[in-house]
């Protein structure tokens, strides 16, 4: 019950750091406290369930590697005096969130359900807003390849493990359409949030099976 209440207590603490730090210095220090201490949040107070031993350590590195990923953001935009509206700053709200699934997926689940998962979700998403934008038409059609480009590589992955090297070939091409305005917030989190999925299914296409299959 004391591990749970000093979690607590350090999880508040940073959280109004966060605060005070948004307040004090800049906008972006607003991620500090933006999902990567939510969920531990809820279990304390027992919204949620509690996790076992093996998915408390992975939560942990997860909640870490959100934390790293939107410090390094915070020091990129503050270098490039980038200033957000609030629209940018709820919308970047997903970095960390997008970041501590990812790692607890990479880590939790095994090989074949990490790249089904990231892939399929991420192909599901890019493709509804691409007919969503464009309707049914062939300019859709063309928008929407490289999203089944992405899909094609994610399944042929799954069986022949080098196939994830295509998975980093279209990461290589679509940083090539994003390098010019990667310094933009909205540019920024598009590419992130775009190319974190498909980073982590060819890094896990690549690895052998650590994790024990699940039962389907």
């Amino acid at each position: 019950m004391i591990g749970r209440k000093t979690r607590l207590f350090v999880d508040l603490a940073f959280i109004f750091s966060g605060i005070w730090l948004m307040k004090s210095v800049s906008p972006w220090f607003a991620f500090l406290i933006a999902g990567v201490f939510l969920f531990p949040l809820l279990r304390d107070f027992g919204v949620m369930r509690d996790l076992d031993e093996r998915e408390r350590y992975i939560d942990a590195i997860s909640s870490k590697a959100a934390l790293a990923v939107t410090i390094l953001i915070i020091l990129l935009q503050i270098g490039l005096k980038n200033i957000l509206n609030w629209d940018e700053l709820i919308a970047f709200v997903l970095i960390p969130i997008v970041t501590k699934a990812l790692v607890f997926m990479g880590m939790a689940l095994s090989r074949d359900k990490t790249i089904s998962y990231s892939i399929r979700v991420l192909v599901l998403v890019y493709l509804f807003f691409v007919f969503l934008s464009h309707g049914f038409s062939f300019e859709a059609l063309i928008e929407a390849l490289p999203g089944i480009l992405v899909l094609v590589f994610g399944e042929l992955a799954r069986k022949w493990r080098w196939f994830g090297l295509g998975l980093f070939g279209m990461v290589v091409l679509i940083t090539s359409q994003f390098i010019d305005d990667i310094t933009r917030p909205n540019a920024l989190l598009v590419f992130y949030i775009i190319t974190a999925p498909i980073v982590l299914a060819g890094v896990r296409s690549l690895m052998r099976e650590s994790i024990p299959r699940e039962n389907s």
